[in-house]
């Protein structure tokens, strides 16, 4: 069931038929996530290892809001949008610019 969603999804998608228009912030929101997928994709279980293990070090002075899962899961998603920001600017733009130069010079060398 969950495939066959996908597909329609992806089919009404590739379409191009503004079906799913979505407007401000919200549009914003999704479109940066769009942009940092990948860096989420690398960042989040380090992330959750990294507050894991700062909670499993400070759990006997720790305050009594950090077993609140709503807290965590905000941390974690708060973190998680930092570092792959950082990813994003420091790592994935430089080697994108790179990559764009390199396949310039590919085309005009073959051009000339």
């Amino acid at each position: 069931m969950i495939a066959a969603l996908a597909v329609i999804l992806v089919w009404v998608a590739s379409c191009d038929l503004h079906v799913f228009r979505l407007g401000g912030t919200l549009r914003e929101v999704f479109l940066w996530i769009g942009a940092r997928s990948y860096g989420i994709y690398l960042v989040h279980i380090p992330v959750f290892f990294v507050i894991r293990e700062i909670l499993s070090r400070t759990a006997q002075s720790a305050p009594v809001f950090l077993a609140n899962p709503f807290i965590l899961a905000m941390a974690a998603a708060i973190l998680i949008g930092v570092v792959s920001q950082i990813n994003f600017r420091i790592v994935e733009l430089p080697w994108r610019n790179r990559g764009q130069k390199l396949a310039k010079w590919i085309l005009v060398s073959r051009l000339t």
